[in-house]
């Protein structure tokens, strides 16, 4: 693998930075009602630099959402790793979820509004997001 250029640094604390943001404005707006614009605001950046990484407002909520589960689950696996018996890995999944959900209030919004809409119409799903949310369920990622 080739070491990481400065360029490649930069876009992905910029990828982030956007998606710190979207997860704010998704979370107190929801979808429908958060905006672009909003969104580069909360995160320093003019609306067209949001448009050099993601496509489309849809693109940026459901990258927001990968990322937000990606990070939990990973934080939930290396926890429970920590722990030898079956009763202290249950404790320390259902401990770090808590306290990640506390920490991330406007990530767990969406993320429940979106596990909902899920159920009302599973099309419209992003298919990506659902499989890591499966992966999830199944206990792939955490390795019980």
């Amino acid at each position: 693998m080739s070491p990481r250029t400065k360029r490649d640094v930069l876009s992905a604390f910029r990828c982030e930075e956007i998606l710190r943001a979207a997860r704010q404005v998704f979370g107190e707006k929801g979808f429908a009602r958060a905006g672009i614009g909003e969104i580069a605001r909360k995160a320093g950046i003019a609306k067209g630099t949001i448009y050099l990484y993601y496509p489309s407002k849809e693109a940026v909520y459901w990258a927001a959402l990968r990322g937000g589960l990606r990070d939990l689950l990973t934080r939930v696996a290396d926890r429970m790793r920590e722990e030898t018996s079956f009763e202290a890995k249950l404790r320390a999944f259902a401990e770090t979820k808590i306290r990640y959900f506390d920490d991330h209030r406007d990530f767990f919004r969406i993320y429940h509004a979106e596990l909902g809409n899920a159920l009302t119409r599973p099309a419209a799903a992003d298919k990506e997001f659902t499989a890591i949310y499966r992966d999830q369920v199944d206990g792939r990622e955490l390795q019980i």
